[in-house]
């Protein structure tokens, strides 16, 4: 192999390196799924989806929240059970809907 295609290999190999360790860097280190008790568009989910993206930005995309709206993954009423289980990691809305669940909760 000649040293000119030696030299042009190396550099599409450090090239290649480069930008696989710079896609790294940029993928977020929190990935989080949650889902919200509020429909779809309306003003509460689309708050919910603010802060959501504010998260991102102000955690320097450390952080993505995948948001759902309310019973696209489980039924409202069944959300801190798959918070628990591992299918949501979050939920937003109110302990107030889990009464006698957790007896943390202040209801």
């Amino acid at each position: 192999m000649s040293v000119f295609k030696r030299a042009v290999l190396s550099a599409t190999m450090a090239v290649g390196l480069a930008v696989s360790a710079s896609t790294s860097v940029f993928a977020a280190e929190y990935n989080w799924k949650f889902q919200s008790f509020w429909a779809g568009g309306s003003t509460n989910q689309k708050a919910f989806e603010r802060f959501a993206e504010n998260v991102e930005k102000m955690s320097g995309g450390r952080i993505d929240i995948e948001v759902h709206s309310g019973g696209s993954i489980v039924p409202p009423g069944e959300m801190l059970d798959a918070v628990k289980a591992g299918i949501l990691t979050g939920m937003n809305g109110t302990g107030a809907y889990f009464v006698g669940k957790d007896p943390g909760l202040p209801w």
